[in-house]
């Protein structure tokens, strides 16, 4: 019988850093969707321990989001839709109660950074492997058995964190 494996995979190029320029902790945040609708620059959308229990439907519409974060929240299996946050560079979801990802986020092709640790993801889907710009992916901490073959062409992809999932071994792709 095989033991789960704690993969810890952190490979950082030192090709221009492993993080955005721009770090989004400068970037004036907004803890409501209403003040995000009226922001007229670059802004952080924190909605962090609001509780929710789905992605509001009004993000979609939003313009100028550098950064979105759910943290503490419980969202469970996200719907078709979250690909419609196709202008979206930074999204967290670590802690959010996120049980499946739809095979729709590979539409959003802008996103370099994603933290999905500490969720209850068994599977990802291929669409991940269209997330073209992907620098930095956080998967710590969830129930991961395998990886799909699409994430081992992502050409942009420095850093893949993989600690306590139930991993044994990685895609031979």
């Amino acid at each position: 019988m095989l033991r789960p494996v704690s993969l810890l995979l952190i490979c950082c190029l030192p090709v221009a850093g492993c993080f955005p320029t721009q770090a989004p902790e400068r970037l004036p945040v907004h803890k409501t969707v209403a003040a995000a609708a009226s922001a007229d620059e670059a802004y952080h959308l924190d909605l962090s321990g609001a509780g929710l229990k789905a992605i509001p439907a009004e993000l979609a519409s939003l313009r100028g989001m550098a950064k979105l974060t759910l943290r503490g929240s419980n969202l469970g299996s996200l719907p078709v839709g979250l690909g419609d946050l196709s202008d979206l560079p930074w999204l967290d979801m670590g802690n959010a109660g996120v049980s499946a990802l739809p095979a729709d986020i590979g539409r959003m092709k802008t996103l370099t950074t994603l933290y999905l640790s500490d969720n209850k993801l068994k599977t990802l889907p291929g669409g991940i492997g269209e997330l073209v710009n992907l620098n930095y992916l956080n998967l710590d901490r969830n129930q991961l058995s395998e990886l799909p073959l699409e994430i081992g062409p992502l050409p942009t992809l420095k850093w893949l964190r993989l600690t306590r999932t139930h991993l044994t071994a990685l895609p031979h792709e």
